[in-house]
């Protein structure tokens, strides 16, 4: 909630747990806000307080978006220690602003597989995917209303806040494109966070009586879309009398 903006809204949290209470705190910047979280580790049930990361970027060695993380700032390393709420599970390794890769975490709570340069931060943990799925599109129409038309978006222009360009979208999520190339590779190197809004680009999917546009990003690459601007193309029938 934004009273200064005078808006409300709310977006679903899943975890790899279960989370049985929430805090909301005022912040000098934002609202910090702690979730209570119960894990299985190790086949045992535990408990942990865990606090969602601010919302606004400096940097994009800051970023942490990474599920039950653990981060080191210590002096250039290439191990960690103390992960052990992680132990045993495979994680994703996001460090100083650079995606490398998944790793396993031992009992010991280190890196199973060292980095092979040392660098500072280094953040591990949990992957997720963040999830957009549009209301109905019933743009478009010249003859009457949209509804019960065949439509589909054609294209898309995204508006980035302190983002990186790994974002997928399409008309349903199992037909995407990547605004970049997709982060397949051991090592991933990015430009930093960028401000802007994007060229068009022309979206996957077909028509259908219920067009929709989806859109996905995955941990642990950063990104925050203020808004889109889309193409529809609507396939229309005149009514009749």
């Amino acid at each position: 909630f934004d009273p200064g903006e005078n808006l409300m809204g709310w977006g679903r949290i899943v975890t790899d747990g279960e989370i049985e209470s929430v805090a909301v705190l005022p912040g000098d910047m934002e609202d910090e806000i702690y979730f209570m979280v119960k894990r299985t580790v190790d086949s045992s049930t535990v408990r942990y307080l865990e606090q969602l990361d601010p919302m606004f970027l400096d940097d994009i060695a800051d970023a942490n978006c990474l599920d039950s993380y653990l981060r080191y700032d210590g002096a250039a390393a290439t191990n960690i220690s103390g992960a052990t709420h992680l132990q045993g599970r495979t994680v994703k390794v996001w460090a100083n602003g650079q995606y490398l890769g998944t790793n396993v975490i031992t009992a010991g709570g280190a890196l199973t597989t060292p980095l092979s340069t040392a660098v500072t931060p280094i953040t591990v943990g949990l992957s997720y995917d963040g999830k957009y799925k549009s209301s109905k599109l019933a743009l478009g129409a010249q003859l009457g209303t949209a509804l019960a038309q065949k439509g589909r978006p054609m294209s898309i222009a995204l508006m980035l806040l302190n983002s990186v360009r790994r974002v997928e979208y399409g008309a349903n999520f199992d037909q995407m494109d990547w605004l970049q190339d997709q982060p397949n590779d051991t090592t991933v190197e990015t430009d930093g966070l960028i401000d802007e809004v994007t060229e068009k680009f022309a979206v996957p999917g077909g028509h259908s009586r219920d067009p929709r546009l989806c859109i996905r990003v995955t941990s642990p690459f950063p990104v925050t879309l203020q808004g889109y601007v889309i193409g529809m193309d609507l396939i229309e029938r005149p009514s009749g009398n």
